[in-house]
């Protein structure tokens, strides 16, 4: 196991960006044939700001105190979505990583949890709320998994959902 922040208190100040995990990562993916690898994410967790860096900075105005009723709807929402930014960025990380590997390979990216932006006044995910249940998940698999598992390919794209259910 690396562990990539050893200061994992909420106190801590020496925050490291997710992007921190890909060396290992990729020194990982190197060194062994059949393996699992994990890789747990900061994400789009509250204090938005700290998750991701100047070059994820798309949407403006952002957050500027941790305060959350000092903040703006726009700004609380431009700082969640700059961490989305950030994710597909992670993500476009991995998958250009594992495009390289020869063996089968698959990638599942799952969220922990949705995230509350200001419906019915409620911010960020620490209740019950539909919008917090409501759970990213992404799957990309190489070619050579797809020849591989020809089955287990096709159950995937059999049952997939929709980005937008319809309700």
């Amino acid at each position: 196991m690396i562990l990539i922040d050893s200061l994992r208190s909420v106190l801590s100040f020496k925050k490291e960006f997710d992007e921190a995990l890909f060396k290992p990562f990729q020194e990982t993916i190197k060194t062994s044939k059949a393996q699992i690898v994990t890789l747990h994410m900061m994400g789009s967790h509250w204090y938005y700001d700290n998750r991701y860096t100047d070059a994820h900075r798309k949407f403006l105005p952002v957050t500027n105190s941790k305060y959350i009723p000092s903040q703006s709807a726009e700004q609380l929402i431009n700082a969640y979505d700059n961490t989305i930014v950030s994710l597909d960025n992670f993500l476009n990380e991995t998958i250009s990583s594992l495009s390289n590997v020869k063996e089968p390979c698959i990638m599942v990216y799952l969220s922990d949890h949705g995230e509350r932006l200001g419906e019915n006044g409620k911010w960020l995910h620490a209740e019950t709320a539909e919008e917090a249940t409501n759970t990213a998940c992404v799957i990309w698999y190489s070619d050579t998994f797809e020849r591989v598992f020809p089955y287990q390919t096709k159950a995937l794209i059999e049952n997939q959902t929709p980005l937008c259910p319809k309700k």
